[in-house]
């Protein structure tokens, strides 16, 4: 189906039987690249814990990974995120070389706006329940993340960054960013975001400052969980 198929996006399941998921996902991109067709995003679901799939799944060429069950509240921010995207850039018509967002993909208008992320809030807890399904469970969750993954996730893109590895912080901040979609900490998401999506674009000039933004955003971040969990 996916060759005969232009699908506009593909969603699948990481334990498929008879292949997995990773597996799909690389027949996929080496057909696609063997006929010379752009990449269809890939999006998979999984069972198990998304941290521990998401490496394997990036690394298969799949765009994004999440955890089941999926809720309608994310599948409506995938669905924003690879559709409508991609229909809105290909109905905007392009006005000699410029392009309505000169930044990038996943970037705002401006370079200022890069730094504008205090109309976000740093933990959305309606979101995060909506996303893992309970208050339990999200409590569960949060206590995991601050006394493993992100302790590892910041140590981890600061020896990237001491190395001046941009490639490698940009990977680690796309991992951050899936963790942060997932438990409801929008500001950190967007930290996330902005620093990958500009690493990606080629572009350099804020590269540090993005830097500097991402590692208070975390530090606030933290806090606020703390504090979110001290109370419940």
């Amino acid at each position: 189906m996916a060759k005969a198929v232009d699908f506009a996006l593909i969603l699948t399941d990481i334990g498929l039987p008879g292949i997995s998921g990773y597996e799909f996902t690389r027949c996929v991109r080496e057909w696609e690249a063997s006929h010379g067709k752009a990449p269809v995003p890939i999006v998979g679901l999984t069972a198990h814990a998304k941290l521990n799939a998401e490496e394997d799944s990036i690394n298969a060429g799949m765009n994004d990974v999440f955890s089941k069950p999926i809720t309608l509240n994310l599948m409506q921010a995938i669905l924003t995120k690879y559709l409508n995207s991609a229909e809105s850039k290909a109905a905007e018509p392009l006005v000699g070389n410029e392009h309505p967002n000169t930044l990038g993909l996943d970037l705002p208008q401006t370079e200022e706006e890069l730094f504008l992320l205090d109309e976000f809030p740093i933990l959305d807890i309606p979101m995060a329940i909506s996303s893992i399904g309970n208050e339990n469970m999200l409590r569960e969750i949060l206590q995991l993340m601050m006394s493993d993954e992100i302790l590892k996730d910041i140590k981890t893109i600061e020896k990237a960054h001491a190395d001046n590895d941009w490639a490698a912080v940009e990977k680690l901040a796309h991992k951050m960013k899936g963790e942060a979609v997932y438990i409801g900490t929008v500001k950190m998401k967007y930290a996330c975001q902005y620093l990958e999506r500009y690493q990606k674009a080629g572009h350099n000039k804020l590269l540090e400052p993005l830097y500097q933004q991402l590692i208070t955003v975390v530090s606030d971040t933290q806090s606020h969980i703390k504090q979110w969990l001290s109370q419940h």
